[in-house]
């Protein structure tokens, strides 16, 4: 975790000191009381979807969530974040005024629903399978004549696979149980990233070594989106905050603390689907 100094030295430095000087007169009213105080009264809904976003004693923990957390320590924010299923955080999203959501794919059909700041998290995403699979995958059309790729239930990757023309999908309403289902056999694929397979590894005790990507997504982000009627004073403020967490060096521990890797290779790659 991070250390209460660390935390002091950031909500020390104004957000608007991170904005960069073309910006900066442009966003002279972000100073103002009334936008800070906006800023501060926006409601933070996540959902329980480990490594990104998850409670534990109490606390919003996560990828997503601690660099939420981060962001909100910088701007002053105490307000309790609030975990509910990802359902009922997409209808308060669209429906009630001033709430934010984490963590978001931005996906062409989200892009005019909400608006973004971020990327809060940043994955390599990607098709995977047992190194030691008797048929291995080496093209796009074996990808498609698995009998099971397993993919988060609802996901973005789950929508655009299927608008590729996938229809051999096996919906994982629990992803977490996705690398036990393919070491298990009752999958042959499974659509992850590397921040997720790194929780999972762990959790199973499955060496690394014995799982291969098959097919790269390439890198995405996850974003904190707000309602679409958010004040764009409010997106300012709260992307700033992000920025001087970035400047600091906060990002990038904790991306490097739940497994986040740019090193990995792939026998092909493509843009098939955009992420969680």
């Amino acid at each position: 975790m991070f250390g209460k100094l660390r935390l002091a030295a950031l909500i020390l430095v104004p957000f608007w000191a991170v904005l960069p000087e073309t910006a900066r007169a442009d966003h002279d009213d972000l100073k103002a009381p009334g936008a800070i105080a906006d800023a501060l009264s926006i409601t933070l809904l996540t959902e329980e979807y480990p490594p990104f976003n998850y409670t534990e004693n109490g606390q919003i923990l996560g990828a997503g969530g601690e660099v939420v957390r981060a962001m909100a320590a910088h701007l002053g924010y105490h307000k309790p974040i609030q975990s509910l299923p990802w359902k009922r955080v997409i209808l308060r999203l669209e429906s009630d005024p001033d709430v934010a959501a984490f963590s978001m794919t931005r996906t062409s059909q989200r892009e005019d629903l909400y608006q973004w700041v971020g990327p809060i998290v940043e994955i390599e995403a990607g098709i995977y399978e047992f190194a030691d699979h008797p048929d291995p995958v080496r093209s796009l059309d074996d990808i498609r004549n698995v009998p099971a790729i397993g993919v988060q239930a609802g996901g973005a990757d789950e929508i655009a696979l299927r608008q590729y023309g996938m229809v051999n999908l096996e919906p994982l309403h629990n992803p977490e149980v996705g690398l036990q289902m393919l070491a298990a056999g009752r999958i042959d694929l499974l659509v992850s990233s590397d921040i997720e397979l790194h929780r999972q590894l762990a959790d199973t005790g499955i060496a690394s070594s014995l799982i291969r990507r098959v097919y790269s997504f390439g890198s995405s982000g996850l974003y904190l989106a707000f309602s679409r009627d958010t004040d764009q004073r409010v997106v300012t403020i709260w992307q700033s905050a992000l920025d001087a967490v970035v400047a600091s060096g906060q990002f990038a521990r904790i991306m490097a603390q739940y497994g986040a890797v740019s090193d990995q290779t792939t026998p092909f790659s493509g843009s098939l689907a955009p992420g969680q």
